[in-house]
């Protein structure tokens, strides 16, 4: 199988998530926010189920990314729009909440070094081919680049 545009940008999304969620994990982002006070509820202010909830969506990424990759289904370009752009906003939390606090944000390296240049180029490459009728949601052939001709 030969992987097309689309499914390329799967799985770079999917490596800069992980690698990224490895941070935030390794960085302790509970700790930081009850030490910083900045991000409400539970999620954040209770290692053992941020730790269970990074995990479990990394799981749920890696079986997503597997599917859209593999089988190319319809809803593989608005999937890969919606993850782009929750990666995005959560790239931007991550560099505010560190300018907010004057710290270093467990998940800012990189947001700045591999999601926001991701998800940018993810978002770039959906619209530009959108607005050109280039892949589309149900065509798992229209993510192709468009012949020199």
């Amino acid at each position: 199988m030969r992987l097309q545009a689309r499914e390329l940008l799967w799985l770079a999304l999917l490596a800069t998530v992980l690698v990224h969620n490895t941070e935030e994990l390794i960085g302790d982002l509970p700790g930081w926010n009850q030490q910083h006070q900045l991000i409400p509820g539970p999620l954040l202010n209770d290692p053992a189920l941020f730790g269970a909830a990074v995990v479990a969506l990394s799981v749920l990424g890696v079986l997503v990314t597997w599917i859209a990759v593999r089988q190319r289904p319809e809803w593989s370009t608005p999937a890969l729009a919606t993850v782009a752009v929750v990666m995005l906003l959560n790239a931007l939390s991550h560099l505010a909440f560190s300018m907010v606090s004057a710290s270093y944000t467990p998940g800012m390296l990189t947001a700045a070094a591999l999601v926001l240049p991701v998800s940018v180029l993810t978002v770039g490459w959906l619209y530009r081919g959108r607005s050109r009728g280039r892949h589309s949601a149900g065509s798992p052939q229209g993510n192709t680049a468009p012949s020199p001709c």
